[in-house]
Order: C-alpha cells, then structure tokens, then sequence
C-alpha cells in the first residue's frame, strides 16, 4: 500500500511498523528531515538532558523517538521533536507504546538544511500551545542555539561559546555547543 496520499488516525499510526522517523499531519505521513549533523546534536542534546535528569532526579528526558499527541485542536496530529524533557511533577507516570497525552516541558529541535523555518515555527506554536514552556532550536551547521519562551518573552540567541543555562526550568544545567562540536567525530 501507498502510504503517499494515504491518511490516517493516530491509532492507525501508532500500529504501522515504520512509523519511527515519520509524523502524523493532516492525517499524512510526514517525513522527518534529519541530516547526520542534526541528528548528532540532537541525540547529544538528549543525552545530556537525561544524564541531567539522573543526577537530579528533577525530570525525564526523552528521544527523538517519542510520540506526542498533546494537541488538543487537533487530536490526530503526532508530533516528535528531537529531544524532550518533563519535570518530575509533569512527567508521565509510566512509559507507554503510546503516543503522550502530555506536552513535555521542554522540546529541542535541531535543524538541517532541508527543514523550513515555517515548519519549524508551526511545530513551536502546536507544543506552546499543548503547554510545553520552552523551545530549544539548534542550528548545528552554523553553530546556534535559539531559546524560545511559551510566554514569548526573554528568548535568547546562544553563539557557540556561549554558555547555555537551563535555568529556571533546569537549575544547575549547563553546555556550550563548542563542547559538543569538540566532541563531534
């Protein structure tokens, strides 16, 4: 079958066996665009945010993996950013195979070349408006990070020897993308 101009509801998305790098929009698969450097950055951001969480014991992160169904406007729509993280009073009470009824407190994105600010922005807008509180937007290809409030103000634009606090959703949080580029092979 033709998944091309095919739609489906979440229920059937969530049962195909392919479905870990697509989205659901408008009922349509939607590929996720991830170049090797956006991958890499995203999963960094992840594993930082979840060796975080372990030290802490403040919350849970999560990978590019994870399903959100957290939109109530639009209750067929499933969305995965790059990286996710919840404080331990929002996060969910038990891992589930299926998509998550709860916006994260946080999303990451990491951005390739072939990724459009008005998708990316969209995707903002539908977590901020499910109740995620703050966005991370990396640009690996030219070195920044964008950080993105729900409440629209205090956003800050992170150049690659910037250190990037987490705080006040993650206190005691840091990284500088030089770290991670050093890291990189």
């Amino acid at each position: 079958m033709s998944t091309a101009h095919a739609t489906f509801t979440k229920e059937q998305f969530e049962a195909l066996p392919n479905q870990d790098r697509y989205e659901l929009i408008d009922g349509r698969l939607v590929k996720k665009d991830m170049s090797n450097i956006a991958s890499y950055f995203g999963n960094v951001i992840y594993t930082l945010l979840f060796n975080y969480s372990l030290k802490t014991k403040s919350g849970h992160a999560f990978g590019d993996n994870t399903n959100y169904a957290c939109f109530t406007d639009d209750p067929e729509l499933v969305r995965k950013p790059d990286a996710s993280w919840f404080s331990k009073s929002r996060a969910p009470k038990a891992l589930t195979r299926e998509a998550y009824t709860v916006a994260p407190d946080l999303i990451v994105e990491a951005i390739s070349p072939r990724e459009s600010a008005e998708k990316t922005e969209r995707k903002i807008q539908q977590f901020f408006d499910a109740g995620t509180l703050e966005a991370w937007i990396v640009y690996p290809e030219i070195n920044i990070l964008h950080r993105h409030f729900a409440t629209g103000s205090g956003g800050r634009r992170y150049g690659v020897d910037d250190v990037i606090d987490g705080a006040p959703l993650l206190p005691g949080f840091s990284f500088k993308l030089a770290d991670i580029l050093a890291a990189a092979p």
